[in-house]
This record gives C-alpha cells, sequence and structure tokens, in this order.
C-alpha cells in the first residue's frame, strides 16, 4: 500500500528516508490523528511499535507543515 518495497542492499540512511517518507504519505491523506494512527498500523511500519507520543508529535508536525507554519530554511540539494 504505502510501504515502498525495500531492497536489502539499503543503507540505513536510505531505509530511514522510505520511513520518513511513507509516514509523510499517509500523513497527509488523514484528517486527524486517530486515522493517521490507523493507517500507520496497517502497514510495515507497525513492527516498530511506535509510542502513542510519537505518532502524535509526528501528527503535529505533519500538520504543520500542511498548514504552512513550518518555515523552509534551506534547500537540500547535495547528491551521494
Amino acid at each position: 500500500m504505502y510501504v515502498h518495497s525495500v531492497d536489502s542492499n539499503w543503507t540505513d540512511t536510505e531505509y530511514l528516508f522510505v520511513t520518513a517518507q511513507t509516514i509523510w504519505e499517509i500523513g497527509c491523506k488523514m484528517k486527524n490523528p486517530v486515522e493517521f494512527t490507523e493507517e500507520l498500523e496497517k502497514t510495515e511500519l507497525s513492527m516498530f511499535g511506535f509510542s502513542d507520543e510519537f505518532i502524535f508529535e509526528i501528527w503535529g508536525d505533519i500538520g504543520d507543515a500542511k498548514s504552512g507554519r513550518m518555515v523552509k530554511v534551506a534547500q537540500f540539494d547535495e547528491q551521494f
């Protein structure tokens, strides 16, 4: 559904990026933290056992980004 296929040759950084991207994609589509939690639990990310506090904090960050309350500080364009 949301989780992109994982390549066993990925670095920790690549895996972290895909995890963050998946969380963002789910959060952008949900209307409230309950829906967000339920969708996360349907993915492979549920194996991490994120705490309610963590999910609530992430939901707050996503809400801030969606509403424009986060300020973009710099463009990251370094190539690996």
